[in-house]
């Protein structure tokens, strides 16, 4: 399972990428889970702090909640917030980490990821709203005694905000998967888990045209089985519509998720033997109330794994995909545009003698596609955040 966490660490380094490319048998009760930290407002005296800041210079203080917010004020300029840089840093004296960022209607971001509770604590999960000049609008933090952390956010044109993840904290086993959503203001609309007595996540989600949402990861199913590629949808309130969990070796799980303008599903996954090396590409096409349409594999000799899937107003899927059977390093970045029924119309691959990671992919209004994510093989440090704008082929 060591693979898996990977992509959160891939995310993690190359936030800036994603910030620039955003313009889961059991239902569980719908409860939100417990400590939530409410609206922290800025008193008089904060919002004075920060006003009073000299170019270049940092504030500090501890809100009431206990996490340290840092601002820093950068040079002084007269410019349109559409074209201002910034720089900000939010969380407290443990381990804070972004995982997903979203485009909030015309107004900011929303920020999900994890905060940890003191210095030894478990994770919470942590969802913020952050206007287009770097302010801090809001932000919640949820969670129980064992760890809770979100993988994923979507926001949709009326303003709501999906998020999943997982939580040890409730449910029916060691972890489920956890779904919630949220209005403009951070209020919780619902909550839901979603999972059996084992280890199940949920990786990715998408909004639908009905006001619901679909997710996927995977469910624990038992010793012979183990883990299945999971997909749920829900309505617009919450309510489970269908679940499915998808067996075809002893490891598969969904990680990339999209919907496609007939209402179809497309999941692209990992099938094989174990979680490390010896997986294949998996996708599968599912109608809107779970039926299977077709699945496939693709790969080589030794592992695939799946970070994103964007779905063309053309039909087509594009998956992209970390490789280790190909390529020229430790993990290249493997690019697959397929047709209505799975076949592959091209296939390209990215990357130099190092590793590269995808961690996220769009197709631009002139009908090319811009690439995220970070290699060890270019840029100036150990690993850089790397944008690449292609052509509708695939090619730079």
């Amino acid at each position: 399972m060591c693979w898996l966490h990977r992509r959160w660490i891939g995310m993690f380094l190359s936030v800036a990428c994603v910030a620039i490319i955003c313009d889961l048998a059991r239902a569980g009760a719908s409860s939100a889970l417990p400590l939530e930290t409410p609206h922290r407002p800025q008193n008089v005296a904060e919002r004075q702090a920060n006003l009073n800041l000299e170019e270049n210079e940092a504030a500090e203080y501890t809100a009431s909640d206990g996490l340290i917010w840092r601002r820093w004020h950068g040079p002084a300029r007269e410019c349109d917030v559409a074209q201002c840089t910034w720089e900000r840093t939010f969380g407290g004296a443990s381990d804070d980490k972004v995982s997903a960022i979203a485009r909030f209607a015309d107004d900011g971001f929303v920020v999900v990821g994890n905060t940890r509770v003191g210095r030894t604590g478990p994770y919470n999960a942590w969802v913020l709203r952050v206007a287009d000049n770097g302010a801090l609008v809001w932000h919640r933090r949820f969670g129980g005694r064992a760890t809770d952390q979100l993988r994923d956010v979507v926001t949709t044109a009326d303003k709501a905000i999906f998020v999943v993840g997982h939580t040890a904290s409730r449910g029916a086993g060691g972890s489920d998967v956890w779904v919630a959503r949220f209005a403009a203001d951070g209020t919780m609309t619902w909550s839901r888990t979603l999972g059996m007595a084992g280890h199940d996540e949920g990786f990715d989600l998408v909004a639908l045209a009905d006001g619901g949402a679909a997710v996927t990861g995977h469910f624990w199913t038992d010793e012979a089985r183990g883990y299945d590629l999971a997909v749920a949808r829900l309505a617009a309130n919450g309510d489970l519509l269908w679940q499915r969990s998808v067996d075809r070796a002893t490891f598969e799980t969904g990680t990339a998720l999209a919907s496609t303008v007939d209402g179809d599903l497309i999941v692209a996954g990992t099938t094989g033997i174990d979680g490390l090396r010896n997986t294949d590409l998996w996708v599968v096409r599912l109608t809107d109330d779970g039926k299977t349409v077709w699945d496939r594999t693709y790969g080589g000799l030794r592992g695939e794994e799946p970070w994103e899937v964007t779905a063309l107003p053309s039909g087509d899927i594009v998956v992209a995909v970390e490789t280790f059977s190909m390529g020229a390093g430790g993990g290249d970045i493997w690019l697959l545009r397929l047709a209505h029924d799975g076949a592959v119309v091209w296939e390209r691959l990215f990357g130099g003698v190092n590793w590269e990671h995808p961690s996220a992919l769009i197709e631009t209004e002139d009908g090319m596609l811009l690439l995220g994510g970070h290699t060890a093989s270019k840029g100036e440090g150990f690993e850089d955040g790397w944008l690449l704008k292609l052509t509708a082929d695939g090619r730079l």
